[in-house]
């Protein structure tokens, strides 16, 4: 299968000009580095398709937390399929491979270096036979013994044709030494790749689509993740997300670790600042006197640099840390999180969608918030954001009659932001199940005003008659 790489130019041809230099008989080291999820494994699975392409054979390996005290883990699954091919080195460097892969017990294997200096020969020997392409994925989770090992290997490559491509995080467990390596830092992925991400996945409606961007900031596998999350009926945006989106398993379990370090408290605390990241510091304060914590304990948040402070809010240091700290919360501390925050909310919109979090059933309260909240929007000709407010209301609202008026004041705003479908299926719906004559008259005039839109004027004519 082709590996599919959504933007990231400078960076692939980068890889692209070593391999080059590889099967022109040069060896070139690259680390690649950044962020969990941020997308070194799928450049790496691209340069070994580029290196079976140009005839090259590739060795690879990958770091696994749970082997990182085990020496050699890593060096045994590299070298594994090609280890016939040691009976060419030198005897005291087969001697120190074998002993140090336990592949026969030939005592331990000397100085410190004898196994690195094998391991360079038997790549040498290697590229004798054609280009080689050594990749190492997860290098910051290989064990000691292995990871200097490579980096041995990299510090020392010459003239014979090896390449040597290593994926590490620049956080979050060992730092890889780039000493010997040319360096590359992955960056978050423009907006336009990460829609093209997004839409190769599982096409979403375009708002839903432009929010996880905003969320995910960038990030290839939170975009996946959250992306994957999703109810169908939040994926075309007739249902609202979560606030924020749940993070997936893989992207909560890199934030899980620095999350648990932190006391009770502070987490519980964090709730609060993930149902509102980036809220102005007294506002947070007020919202944490609240749940009955004080202020203070955020401060081993930012001493662990979950927590900074950006013009005067306090904010995660990524979105995903928010996230992760959100959820991380039960139900109830969540709720309690989202009421706190409606209390002392300043605007309509913030009070209306914190008391929608808080509701456990329908809410009078928090149905009239959103209903004015979703006027306001609509009188600022924010009508996506009307229609959520207004659809939202409807979930809430325990009279039959006035949801399904609700669910047409979000079908006209649909309409106008063009949400054609979800507008479509509200109406629809309105128009199936109201009794009021008024409320059915609604619906089918949105309706043919949708299907006048969609290229289907006689339709539209017949309906609008119909009406007259």
């Amino acid at each position: 299968m082709t590996t599919t790489v959504h933007g990231r130019a400078r960076e692939r041809a980068q890889i692209a000009a070593a391999l080059d230099d590889v099967a022109a008989g040069r060896s070139r080291a690259l680390l690649v580095e950044g962020p969990a999820g941020i997308g070194k494994s799928t450049l790496l699975d691209e340069a070994v398709e580029r290196a079976h392409a140009i005839g090259a054979r590739v060795l690879r390996a990958r770091g696994y937390e749970s082997e990182a005290d085990i020496p050699y883990a890593g060096l045994l699954e590299l070298l594994g399929p090609v280890m016939d091919r040691r009976a060419r080195l030198p005897d005291g460097q087969r001697r120190a491979l074998d002993a140090a892969l336990a592949i026969e017990a030939a005592g331990a294997p000397g100085d410190r270096y004898a196994v690195p200096v094998s391991v360079l020969g038997l790549l040498g020997v290697l590229a004798e036979e054609g280009p080689l392409l050594v990749v190492v994925d997860d290098a910051h989770w290989l064990d000691p013994a292995s990871r200097g090992a490579v980096l041995f290997a990299a510090q020392r490559l010459m003239a014979e044709g090896i390449g040597l491509l290593v994926a590490a995080r620049d956080s979050d467990g060992v730092r890889v030494d780039p000493v010997g390596f040319d360096h590359l830092a992955l960056g978050p992925l423009d907006r336009d790749s990460a829609l093209a991400l997004l839409d190769a996945a599982d096409p979403l409606a375009p708002d839903v689509a432009d929010r996880l961007v905003r969320i995910s900031a960038g990030i290839p596998l939170a975009l996946r993740e959250l992306s994957r999350g999703l109810s169908a009926s939040q994926r075309s945006g007739r249902a609202p997300l979560a606030e924020p989106p749940a993070p997936g398993q893989e992207v909560q379990a890199a934030f899980a670790r620095q999350l648990s370090a932190l006391p009770g408290a502070t987490r519980r605390a964090l709730c609060v600042a993930g149902a509102a990241d980036g809220l102005p510091e007294r506002r947070l304060h007020d919202a944490l006197e609240r749940v009955g914590l004080p202020g203070e304990v955020l401060a081993p948040a930012f001493a662990h640099e979950v927590l900074v402070e950006r013009d005067g809010r306090i904010a995660f240091r990524h979105p995903l840390l928010a996230a992760a700290a959100y959820h991380a919360a039960t139900s109830v501390e969540r709720r309690a999180a989202h009421a706190a925050l409606a209390a002392v909310a300043t605007d309509v919109a913030h009070r209306a969608w914190h008391l929608s979090a808080a509701a456990v059933g329908p809410d009078d309260e928090a149905a009239e918030a959103l209903h004015a909240a979703a006027d306001d929007a609509r009188g600022r000709g924010a009508h996506a954001e009307a229609a959520r407010a207004f659809a939202r209301a409807a979930e809430l609202t325990p009279d039959g009659r006035q949801r399904l008026a609700l669910e047409l004041e979000a079908a006209r705003d649909h309409a106008i932001a063009g949400h054609g479908e979800r507008a479509l299926a509200l109406a629809t719906a309105v128009e199936t199940r109201a009794a009021d004559t008024r409320l059915r008259f609604g619906a089918k005039q949105v309706r043919a005003h949708l299907q006048m839109r969609a290229g289907a004027p006689a339709e539209s004519m017949a309906a609008l008659e119909e009406l007259a």
